[in-house]
């Protein structure tokens, strides 16, 4: 389900998008919200997923969409809601999490992939209310730059 009807310069893309299991695993879905750009992905808890709609209720809501609007031409944003697909956001995680310590299981978590290779993402490893705006522009530039790498992980 796409969550704002919001475009960015014209283009007829959301800002940020709902990502289901469906929309992932169909290509054709996929490419025609996405195209080629990285990915995004916010890993959210079921009460941040219900406030994507009303961005002011949510501080962190409200720095994924300016981020997002400030990134729009560079990546695709979208989240996902821990609540409904908790099996799938498992997979969501480096290879031998265990060794990650416990941000691997606190939301919101972000980590960004690219469609052509999505067996390797890269992890912010900053969670919960340290997950700022700040954090994420960090985080983002550092991937699109190569500074921060891809890393395996269990299956996007």
């Amino acid at each position: 389900a796409v969550v704002s009807t919001q475009s960015t310069g014209g283009h007829s893309r959301t800002v940020v998008t709902e990502l289901t299991p469906v929309i992932f695993h169909s290509p054709v879905s996929y490419r025609a919200l996405f195209g080629n750009l990285p990915v995004l992905v916010a890993m959210v808890p079921h009460a941040t997923a219900l406030n994507m709609r009303e961005r002011s209720k949510d501080p962190f809501v409200a720095a994924l969409y300016r981020t997002a609007t400030d990134h729009y031409s560079k990546l695709a944003t979208s989240y996902v809601d821990v609540g409904l697909y908790p099996m799938w956001i498992s997979g969501m995680s480096p290879m031998r999490r265990w060794t990650w310590g416990d941000w691997v299981y606190q939301f919101p978590r972000i980590l960004l992939f690219r469609l052509e290779n999505h067996g390797q993402a890269a992890f912010l490893k900053v969670t919960g209310e340290a997950l700022t705006e700040s954090a994420m522009r960090e985080f983002i530039s550092g991937v699109l730059t190569g500074d921060i790498e891809m890393e395996l992980c269990e299956g996007i």
